[in-house]
């Protein structure tokens, strides 16, 4: 989550419009105004968000211990089974959450100095991945004492816990896993990386950009078993790039700065490369009855669909608090609440368990949302401010970015 930045983003300056369109038609801009959210990135922050956890604590919990649930059943039987949806919509929320980082982190990226731009994503991953990493090892470890019954978690050594916090475990054949979300956040900062390398492009010629993107994934994904077994754990996490990518080129051809035609060749150079990611690397989820490629074009549907009625949309109040703790509820979902539910099942049933554990979780979330989130993003604005005081004029001056994620 997130996995994003906050969708409530400054006003962006536009370049000049470009043709686009069947028949030389402009493309008429979007232009997300200063302090008024995106809702239709809200929205998908948030079912995305609650689609993750239905998948690790309804889907995968009841699944693993072959336990009957009626609202699980309804949905297996009658949505997912029959429509080629895997993961109990894991992996579909996922790729709304890439779609979502694609398209915002293009947008932000289009009024950023490249240290506001670094500082800022690294303040707003990190931060709160270190913090979820620290408590989840904690309450493993005292699960493990006062239960007598040591976990794959609680044994993890501290330079695991270095490794995680870091997350180039990712790219280590032992990757000895403690927030098991983690995997995802490193995808994330690679397509930030790339942004900060390619910042100006980005900014001043979108088209030549992405296929900057395409092109590097492509050859990343073509050498992937050529440079030994870190190298292959890489490019794994490069094969996912696209699902970024297309949230960019959307952004672009959203607000003029790609013609139609451009953006729709683009995407499908794309997607070509993302299926070849699928049968290099991940080649267990190419058939359509294991696809990632279905759920792909379900969420790809769902986010042109919801963003072209942008405007008509109007976001629930429940709906924009889940987008808020939607990064901390992504990380403290599965890492505490499958502990929690696995304990309490025992006593109170799945129902009553479920809802328990529920509720711990939001407490959580919001807890982390406001003391280190928030917090986070602060020290980071405070940061840019001090460095910018104290290079006044020199070559790293940076614009104002205030209200800023």
């Amino acid at each position: 989550m997130t996995l994003t930045d906050d969708p409530a983003v400054n006003e962006m300056k536009l370049l000049p419009l470009r043709e686009g369109g069947i028949g030389g038609q402009l493309v008429v801009p979007v232009n997300h105004d200063k302090g008024k959210e995106i809702a239709f990135l809200t929205i998908l922050r948030a079912a995305a968000a609650l689609l993750v956890v239905w998948d690790h604590l309804v889907g995968q919990w009841l699944g693993q211990r072959r336990i009957d649930w009626l609202p699980s059943t309804i949905v297996t039987d009658y949505i997912t089974t029959p429509f080629g949806i895997i993961q109990h919509f894991g992996f579909f929320a996922v790729v709304l959450f890439f779609l979502i980082s694609g398209y915002i982190i293009t947008h932000v990226a289009q009024r950023e100095h490249r240290l506001d731009f670094l500082v800022k994503r690294l303040f707003r991953i990190y931060p709160p991945l270190i913090a979820s990493i620290i408590v989840t090892f904690g309450v493993n470890v005292a699960y493990a004492h006062f239960a007598a019954a040591p976990n794959e978690i609680s044994t993890r050594s501290v330079l695991d816990i270095v490794w995680g916090s870091t997350l180039l475990n990712y790219v280590r054949v032992h990757q000895n896993v403690v927030n098991g979300v983690a995997w995802s956040l490193f995808i994330e900062m690679l397509f930030y990386l790339l942004c900060f390398a390619l910042l100006p492009l980005i900014q001043r010629r979108p088209p030549i950009a992405s296929s900057a993107f395409i092109i590097g994934i492509f050859l990343v994904i073509q050498e992937c078993r050529d440079h030994g077994t870190n190298f292959f754990l890489f490019s794994a996490s490069v094969s996912y790039l696209p699902f970024l990518v297309t949230g960019q080129v959307i952004y672009y051809v959203r607000t003029a700065r790609l013609r139609l035609v451009e953006g729709i060749v683009l995407l499908g150079i794309n997607l070509v490369v993302l299926v070849h990611g699928i049968r290099a690397i991940h080649p267990t989820f190419y058939p359509p009855d294991n696809s990632y490629g279905v759920s792909f074009a379900y969420a790809l549907a769902i986010f042109i669909g919801l963003a072209s009625v942008n405007d008509r949309l109007r976001v629930p109040a429940a709906l924009t608090f889940v987008a808020d703790i939607s990064y901390s509820l992504y990380l403290y979902h599965g890492a505490i609440g499958i502990l929690l539910l696995t304990l309490l099942y025992p006593h109170v049933g799945y129902s009553v368990g479920l809802g328990i554990t529920l509720i711990a979780v939001l407490a959580i979330s919001v807890i982390s949302w406001q003391c280190v989130e928030e917090s986070s993003k602060w020290a980071a604005r405070r940061l840019l401010k001090v460095v910018r005081a104290t290079r006044a004029g020199g070559p790293w001056a940076l614009r104002s970015s205030a209200g800023t994620g």
